[in-house]
């Protein structure tokens, strides 16, 4: 894993100017029992809101300890915990209001195993929070699958082309509501995916 302090580093242009804002507009109204899977250096902390209660799962340590220093600006109750989507399993099937991921799909290292574990926990109704970089449709895409393997090299596991909303709908979840956004096209990263999605069987029929 990169160490959390090279991490918060190497993305503070990107959290300031695009990723910050999707984090507010996708988390700020939340409530209930949250769990955020692979919370990192805890870059979600600030825009929980205070009746939220939050269980925020890292494995890495030194993320997590970055993670923990955020507590402070944190309005909502928020417990880190260092260990991985594993961790779902112990949680009582159907308990959970909302789980969270952000930017931790692409280097989850069987991301259709870990949405598994989130559907388990998730209540019928629950959310799952999206915001994920992805493999480009464009001309780009090709470049990606070509440079990902020196990429994860570089950093820690993290993969380039992972055409990440498939997998979730694969998983049982409406990817509808998924929305997409380009970034600069100089980055190796040039998509994100972001939105709520629900568990199929229990999408509310709409008779409007």
């Amino acid at each position: 894993m990169m160490p959390g302090l090279l991490y918060d580093f190497l993305t503070r242009s990107a959290e300031r100017r695009v990723i910050g804002p999707l984090r507010s507009a996708l988390l700020a109204d939340l409530q209930g029992k949250i769990v955020d899977v692979g919370a990192g250096t805890g870059a979600n902390f600030p825009y929980y809101d205070r009746n939220a209660h939050v269980l925020a799962l890292e494995p890495d340590r030194s993320m997590a300890q970055r993670a923990k220093k955020k507590l402070q600006s944190a309005s909502a109750r928020i417990d880190v915990l260092i260990t991985d989507d594993r961790f779902l399993n112990t949680l009582v099937a159907g308990s959970i209001d909302v789980v969270v991921l952000t930017l931790v799909l692409c280097t989850i290292k069987n991301p259709a195993e870990a949405l598994q574990r989130v559907k388990r926990a998730l209540k019928p109704a629950g959310i799952l929070i999206l915001l994920e970089h992805v493999r480009s449709n464009g001309r780009f895409g090709p470049v990606q699958d070509f440079i990902s393997p020196l990429w994860q090299f570089m950093t820690c596991g993290c993969h380039l082309n992972r055409v990440t909303s498939s997998t979730v709908a694969a998983a049982g979840f409406d990817v509808s509501e998924l929305r997409t956004k380009k970034l600069s096209a100089v980055s190796p990263i040039q998509t994100l995916i972001y939105g709520r999605a629900q568990i199929t069987s229990f999408i509310a029929p709409n008779y409007t």
